[in-house]
């Protein structure tokens, strides 16, 4: 068994204090060397936090300024699509409001009896009734089967005699008239 000897410190004492206080100052010196160490490190994670952030930050602003790009752009498609709304109902309107011609002339045509003949018939949508027109016919009776063929199409409505003259000379005889209406036909 080794025994331990004892350490026998054989300087002075004032030689002694001074190398504890080069061991302290050490000491002390190493201390604030790591806390200087540990100062930097947490400043240089501050910074590198706070750089991750400034680009976060530019990356969100850019962000919102592309997405509001794109809500201004939807806010014009938007508008367009009003517009466009707006003139569809326009149009529908106006098709509704369409007249079939051809098809009020085929009634108008197959409502003349052949011993009447028509003079002159004209148009004034602004108004009522919008149609007039002046003929002959051979016989009253032709002249009342006339207006009754004419109410029962449903083209025609409020078909009213403003005047019938019965007509002779030249070796001819009828009846002349005329009447108003007003137009159904829409498509």
């Amino acid at each position: 068994m080794i025994e331990k000897t004892p350490q026998i410190n054989l300087l002075p004492k004032e030689l002694k204090e001074e190398k504890r206080q080069r061991q302290f100052i050490a000491q002390l010196f190493s201390f604030c060397l790591s806390l200087l160490f540990i100062f930097i490190l947490w400043i240089a994670g501050l910074e590198a936090a706070n750089q991750i952030l400034a680009i976060n930050l530019k990356t969100s602003e850019s962000q919102i300024q592309q997405e509001g790009k794109e809500v201004e752009q939807l806010k014009a498609l938007e508008e367009k699509a009003k517009l466009l709304n707006a003139n569809l109902k326009v149009v529908d309107d106006l098709t509704k409001q369409q007249i079939a011609w051809s098809q009020i002339i085929k009634d108008f045509s197959a409502s003349v009896p052949a011993s009447v003949q028509i003079n002159s018939i004209s148009l004034n949508s602004k108004k009522s009734p919008n149609f007039s027109l002046s003929g002959k016919a051979a016989s009253f009776r032709d002249v009342l089967e006339f207006k009754e063929k004419l109410e029962a199409s449903p083209n025609f409505k409020d078909i009213i005699f403003t005047s019938s003259n019965k007509v002779e000379g030249q070796g001819q005889s009828g009846y002349s008239f005329n009447l108003t209406f007003n137009l159904e036909g829409k498509k």
